[in-house]
């Protein structure tokens, strides 16, 4: 029987140095007093695609098909499975060399 440390995307979620945290291109590259201020989720998660206007910053969910956060309605997202999918998916193409 194995446990769950036996499986390879276990281990490269939890081990440090093991996968880069993904982080948004369009959050890296706006200016910091644009980005969300206060802990989303979507920040760090693979299936967001986050827009950005002079005036705007938007974050659409590739999983539930819906924009999730605006900046006059900053949902502050703590959790969600969509992006442990997300996650688990990259680290599986990241194994199989893709």
């Amino acid at each position: 029987m194995t446990s769950p440390n036996d499986n390879p995307v276990t281990h490269l979620l939890h081990e440090p140095g093991g996968l880069p945290p993904y982080v948004s291109p369009t959050l890296k590259q706006i200016p910091a007093g644009k980005r969300p201020k206060n802990f989303t989720v979507c920040a760090g998660c693979p299936m967001s695609l986050w827009f950005a206007s002079p005036e705007d910053l938007k974050c659409y969910c590739r999983v539930m098909h819906l924009v999730i956060w605006e900046k006059d309605t900053q949902n502050e997202m703590t959790h969600c499975d969509g992006e442990a999918l997300a996650q688990s998916e990259r680290i599986q193409r990241m194994l199989n060399n893709e």
